[in-house]
């Protein structure tokens, strides 16, 4: 069957003594055609990576030319454009926090958020897992954060957030792309084992923790992702198939080009099967961009089934008003002297102080209420 040569033993040494097993040497894994896969699928994840980060740096200079008319929707704009607006991270999510917690006074929302938060923040420091922990942990916590600031928080709307919570709402941008495309790629890889292609034994599973705790950090996260696209204004957009892209790419060269231990979650072991990981590899690229799609295809649905239901449409309709409203604000504070951005802070954002406290069918009740006492 031969044997793999010095110089890709050298470039990868777990193929260093290892046999192929039948399984895979009857699927056409063998010595001579095993090792330029791995520098095929390399080289793909590298040139995944360049091209995304060209498309950031273009986008981003598209924007940085346009002209403050076209940002603020006041001007038309070309499908390029378009395009490099809607790349913009940091519109997603905090926009809807905004909408649910200032302009509806969602409560449910704020409660929903703290609870999804605090369990997932018990499985991640349950099952820590490294880099994965990062990707996969991080945004259902900050975001809970992000939204509970806004909420108590609610002058600072007219302020344009700060840099910091910028720099924050630009994380959880890219976070929430990520987080349905690679959380479904990773659980239907377990629940399929890739499709019938790998067996579970080339696959690997942290085995320091209890099966409740495997079983709830399999399911738990998908459920949690329904919640957030069954939201009324919760979108992924399909431009944003760039985020986990990348992020994806970036991963699987870390476990192609260096050992880890262990190995992540959902990806073939490089010690006993580096065969599967070929698979696993080329299925993760092509499944972020199909799961992707297909959850962009669904929001888009899900926007057009609530725009055709009469109270639930209004409520969308006027929460992307409100939204269009704050997105021209927040641009325009970018402009403002300090002088005027001074007294936004001072005396017009007391006026936001209480803004949305109170919902628009609560505050007709109490008007209507007051008019019968006072008769």
């Amino acid at each position: 069957m031969g044997n793999f040569s010095q110089a890709d033993i050298d470039k990868y040494p777990f193929l260093e003594n290892h046999t192929i097993e039948d399984y895979w040497l009857d699927r056409g894994f063998t010595y001579e055609n095993l090792a330029p896969i791995y520098a095929a699928t390399t080289n793909f994840c590298f040139l995944t990576m360049i091209g995304v980060i060209l498309l950031y740096i273009l986008t981003w200079w598209t924007r940085r030319r346009m002209s403050l008319l076209k940002r603020l929707g006041d001007e038309p704009m070309n499908c390029w454009e378009k395009f490099s607006q809607d790349c913009k991270l940091g519109q997603e999510p905090s926009m809807n926090f905004i909408s649910s917690t200032l302009i509806n006074n969602d409560r449910a929302f704020v409660l929903i958020r703290v609870v999804i938060a605090i369990w997932s923040l018990t499985l991640t420091l349950n099952g820590w897992e490294g880099q994965r922990s990062l990707y996969f942990g991080s945004y259902f916590p900050m975001a809970a954060c992000l939204t509970l600031y806004i909420n108590f928080q609610r002058a600072r709307i007219v302020e344009g957030f700060g840099k910091f919570t910028h720099f924050l709402n630009k994380v959880l941008s890219f976070l929430f792309n990520c987080q349905g495309a690679l959380r479904l790629v990773v659980s239907i890889s377990w629940w399929t084992q890739w499709l019938g292609i790998c067996r579970y034994r080339d696959m690997t599973r942290p085995l320091h923790i209890s099966a409740f705790w495997l079983t709830s950090k399999e399911y738990s996260p998908t459920v949690f992702m329904l919640v957030e696209l069954l939201w009324f204004d919760t979108k992924v957009p399909i431009h944003g198939i760039f985020h986990p892209l990348i992020a994806g790419a970036w991963g699987t060269v870390q476990i192609l080009i260096q050992r880890t231990d262990p190995p992540p979650q959902g990806l073939g072991s490089l010690e006993r099967s580096p065969e599967s990981l070929i698979v696993v590899a080329w299925g993760f690229q092509l499944g972020i961009a199909v799961i992707h799609v297909l959850l962009a295809t669904f929001c888009v649905t899900k926007i057009w089934v609530f725009k055709k239901i009469p109270v639930i449409g209004e409520r969308y309709r006027n929460r992307e008003a409100c939204i269009k409203i704050f997105h021209k604000r927040h641009e325009l504070n970018k402009h403002l002297p300090p002088s005027m951005m001074q007294k936004r802070k001072t005396s017009v954002a007391k006026n936001y102080s209480n803004f949305g406290r109170q919902t628009h069918v609560r505050a007709s009740i109490a008007r209507k209420s007051t008019r019968v006492v006072s008769q």
